[in-house]
């Protein structure tokens, strides 16, 4: 065995090479040092020797230096060899080795006896059967022999040649797979193999597609709609699988489909990614050209069904404005239109009215309410002509159109329309029939056709519906009269009843909506000392409306405003025909209003309250009969809302006055609760100080006795001033956490993130000399990450461990487990949060338990079950371990049994 280099050898070296003359008396002391330096490296020799040279997996070896014949060996090479003792002692290393190992065992010799040392190399030994078998050699000069070091690796040298094995298989069926085959590293998904087909398809060099370079041969659209699907099969494990073009070298683009599987290890970790991608370009052509095939014959015979669907559905139409409506949707679908409209003839005036549209733009919409016969506009242009008008590009008409009428296809994104007349079997003129599309298009003959079906369908119907409709209006108008009495009495009958004033304004709309059969309607509350008006309540108002009418001033133009300014109803029956500001037409436009009636609301005792108004879509004139009606809802409403607002700002004033002193009895509850808890963290602070730092010194002073005690050897030595550089650097951390811990106003500003396994680590660490002078043994579970106070989870620990460690009279056996739990299983006598999950901790130990009556009284501060002189401890660590537990929101119990041990349970919340 190599001899240690010692002081005395150096500084003999030393004088040596400065080439100064020693006395003999100066010789005389270095030889005595060398002896006593050679007899300290022969007693640690002897010491360690045998049990290096008895290691059952490492085969030592003596080889006599003069002819390389095995001096002795150790059982474990033996057992390696086969051969007996007295067979294997006196054989050279040539009986042992292979002839065609004898060269790489020749040069190290060579190496041995240059440097005095072999590398570590490998090679083949003999075994008595003569069967071979795999080593790790290494070795160095030891004066007359050379040691020799031997591990058996046979094992892994023949994992090593089957995987060679296996490599070369799934080379060889990859490439002669039908497909490109390939293999992607994990969890980063690199490519690490690609069969010769990819680099033949895409041009590539094998440096190219390393890495993350094969993407650059895929479709960038593909790529971009594939790699997170990638990136989340790596996470999940799940199969990888889809379509996607490569690039070939010769600038084409084509469609494979891949499917890669995840390979896992035992763990059942991904170590990689096997698929194939097979080229399938051909086949999806063929496919999407059987697929247009049969779309095209699907769609001429869906073309007849939905006729007769279309045809079916405007017959069973009763209303006629629902008839309109439902002949504009069909004219959609069977032009495949993106918009359209339906425009019925005014015969005295001889312009369009329009009744129905699709899609359009509101200021679209109110650009072609009325078109008129010298309108630039295809139906304009239909009704002047007295035939189908078709425009492919509205850039670029066949006729003049006006700006305005320009601007109104560009809102509503028009670029081509086509205008049909209705006609019915009587040869009545009765509107026109327009379809419009995003695009240039013109429409083909046979969808021309189909659409001719649908106008004369139309027509017939529209003109039957509309002397329906002049009978029915003769017969409801007679009905009315006596109706709208009953409706006043019941609408008012309702609104007295609504206890909630919001209710109370929504029930007055309602009823006014109903009253003028409005399509809007609003209530405003009358700011006395602004002279201005405060949107209390609206219906169907665009939000854009809502905003700019939330205030209306008394110098306003709007119809509420003039009606607050005269002191009078104001009736506005065309919108278009009165001089509003700009943003007042903005506004009612927004809403699609256009025509508006606004009431004061004036209560009995003459009291101005606010404004009603309701809206109307269309041009309209409310009737005498409906106004005189509407005044008494108006009356009504005046002193309801005169009355409930008096009533809501008596609730309000009271509310507020409950909740200021509510507000202020929250304040002074909080301001207790931190005054308590600044208590109790002062109470664990000075526990802390004065307590627990006791445990890394206390270490630390015990190392230092032991590095006192004699003759300890080097490694015991490393040993002890390494626990003392330990349990300094823990004191150290516990101080500054005490200082951190002390500058916290609220513990609520210290929680984070808590590793509960770390933190057992470092109590463990603390507590290391009365576990090992106790003997005792603790297991602990893998524990949770919960959000609470590092340093107080420590004390929790701490105070719980050296409880279990002071009170037990035998060998201490301590066993923690955890787990997850949900609140509603906490079993506690407190109401725990059943929205939470919580971590329960249960803590076992073999001590001297308790009685169970007291499993209460042992969290009380300075609570002793047993005297002082039998056990040690101040009484207030377990109410540390409660205030803390308590800090958390959590929950603590403790069960015991006398002489048989006790059971702690700690419940905390994860978050």
């Amino acid at each position: 065995m190599p001899r240690q280099k010692v002081k005395g050898r150096a500084n003999s070296t030393a004088a040596k090479a400065n080439g100064t003359s020693r006395s003999k008396n100066n010789h005389t002391q270095k030889e005595n040092g060398r002896e006593i330096s050679n007899q300290q490296d022969l007693r640690i020799s002897e010491k360690w020797f045998p049990g290096a040279f008895s290691i059952s997996t490492v085969g030592v070896m003596f080889w006599r230096k003069e002819n390389f014949k095995l001096g002795d060996a150790n059982d474990a090479f033996l057992q390696m060899t086969g051969f007996p003792r007295e067979e294997a002692l006196g054989k050279s290393w040539q009986d042992f080795t292979p002839p065609e190992f004898h060269a790489i065992s020749l040069k190290a010799l060579d190496e041995l006896s240059a440097r005095g040392e072999i590398s570590p190399f490998e090679k083949q030994y003999y075994r008595k059967d003569g069967s071979r078998w795999w080593g790790l050699f290494n070795g160095r000069d030891v004066g007359d022999y050379a040691i020799e070091f031997v591990i058996d690796i046979t094992g892994r040298k023949e994992a090593e040649q089957q995987l060679m094995v296996s490599e070369q298989r799934f080379r060889t069926i990859a490439e002669a797979a039908p497909a490109i085959v390939w293999v992607c590293s994990a969890p980063d998904g690199k490519n690490i193999f690609f069969s010769d087909k990819w680099y033949e398809f895409t041009g590539q060099s094998h440096e190219q597609a390393s890495g993350y370079g094969w993407t650059k041969a895929a479709h960038p659209e593909d790529w971009e709609r594939i790699a997170p699907y990638w990136d989340r099969c790596q996470k999940t494990g799940e199969i990888y699988q889809g379509e996607i073009r490569y690039h070939r070298q010769n600038g084409e683009w084509r469609w494979f489909n891949f499917r890669a599987m995840p390979l896992r290890n035992s763990s059942g970790t991904i170590e990689s990614w096997y698929g194939l991608s097979i080229d399938i370009h051909d086949r999806k052509i063929a496919e999407e050209a059987l697929l247009k095939s049969k779309e095209l014959l699907a769609k001429e015979l869906q073309d007849a069904k939905q006729l007769q669907q279309i045809s079916n559905r405007i017959i069973e139409e009763g209303d006629i404005q629902e008839l309109y409506e439902a002949i504009v949707e069909s004219a959609v679908g069977l032009m495949h239109a993106h918009t359209a409209s339906l425009q019925i003839l005014d015969p005295i005036k001889n312009e369009l009215h329009l009744q129905a549209y699709k899609n359009f733009h509101p200021q679209s919409a109110n650009a072609w309410r009325i078109i008129s016969a010298d309108s630039g506009t295809a139906c304009g242009q239909a009704l002047v002509k007295g035939e189908r008008i078709m425009m492919d590009n509205i850039e670029n008409p066949a006729f003049g159109v006006s700006k305005k009428d320009i601007d109104a296809y560009r809102l509503s994104q028009i670029n081509s329309v086509q205008s049909t007349l209705l006609i019915s079997r009587t040869g009545k003129f009765l509107g026109v029939l327009s379809t419009h599309w995003k695009e240039n298009h013109y429409p083909s003959k046979d969808d021309f056709n189909l659409f001719d079906v649908l106008a004369r369908q139309a027509a017939d119907l529209i003109e039957r519906k509309q002397a329906e409709e002049v009978l029915q209006n003769k017969q409801k108008h007679l009905a009315k009269e006596l109706d709208d009495t009953k409706q006043l009495q019941l609408i008012s009958t309702k609104i007295i009843e609504q206890s909630n004033i919001d209710e109370l304004y929504e029930a007055i709309l309602n009823a006014a909506t109903e009253i003028m059969n409005s399509d809007c309607a609003s209530i405003q509350t009358m700011i006395q000392d602004k002279e201005e008006l405060y949107l209390l309540a609206y219906k169907n108002f665009h939000p854009t409306s809502v905003k700019h009418w939330e205030y209306v001033k008394a110098d306003s133009h709007s119809s509420c405003g003039l009606a607050l300014i005269k002191g009078e109803r104001v009736i506005i029956p065309d919108i278009e025909n009165h001089p509003f500001d700009d943003v007042d037409y903005k506004a009612y436009r927004m809403s699609g209003i256009v025509a508006i009636q606004s009431t004061p609301l004036t209560s009995r005792s003459g009291k101005l309250v606010g404004m009603i108004s309701t809206h109307w879509k269309k041009v309209c004139t409310p009737s005498d009969e409906k106004l005189n009606l509407f005044d008494v809802l108006a009356r009504q409403a005046a002193d309801l809302i005169e009355r409930r607002q008096s009533e809501e700002e008596l609730k309000k004033f009271n509310m507020e006055l409950e909740q200021q002193v509510k507000q202020r009895t929250e304040e002074l509850n909080e301001k207790n609760k931190q005054l308590q808890l600044t208590v109790s963290q002062l109470e664990s602070f000075n526990y802390i100080a004065s307590h627990d730092l006791q445990e890394p010194l206390r270490k630390i002073q015990t190392f230092v006795e032991l590095l006192n005690e004699f003759e300890i050897s080097e490694p015991e030595m490393e040993e002890y001033i390494r626990g003392i550089n330990v349990s300094s650097g823990r004191m150290s951390d516990l101080i500054n956490s005490l200082l951190q811990y002390s500058r916290l106003s609220r513990a609520m500003d210290a929680f984070q993130f808590v590793d509960l396994n770390q933190i057992l680590e470092h109590v463990k660490t603390d507590y290391e000399i009365p576990i090992r002078e106790k003997n005792a043994t603790m297991v602990s579970a893998d524990l949770p990450t919960i959000r609470a106070i590092p340093f107080q989870m420590h004390q929790l620990f701490a105070n719980l461990i050296s409880n279990s460690l002071k009170f037990c009279e035998r060998q201490p056996e301590i066993n923690i487990s955890s787990r997850i739990i949900p609140g509603s299983e906490v079993k506690t006598e407190e109401e725990p949060d059943v929205k939470k999950n919580y971590a329960e901790l249960v803590l076992r130990d073999n001590g001297i338990g308790f009685d169970n009556k007291y499993n209460k009284k042992i969290f009380e501060v300075f609570q002793r079950l047993h005297n002082k002189s039998d056990y040690s401890g101040t009484g207030i660590g377990l109410s540390i371990v409660d205030k803390i537990v308590k800090q958390h929101n959590g929950f603590i119990k403790a069960e015991g049994e006398n002489g048989i041990g006790s059971v702690f349970t700690v419940y905390l919340p994860i978050e």
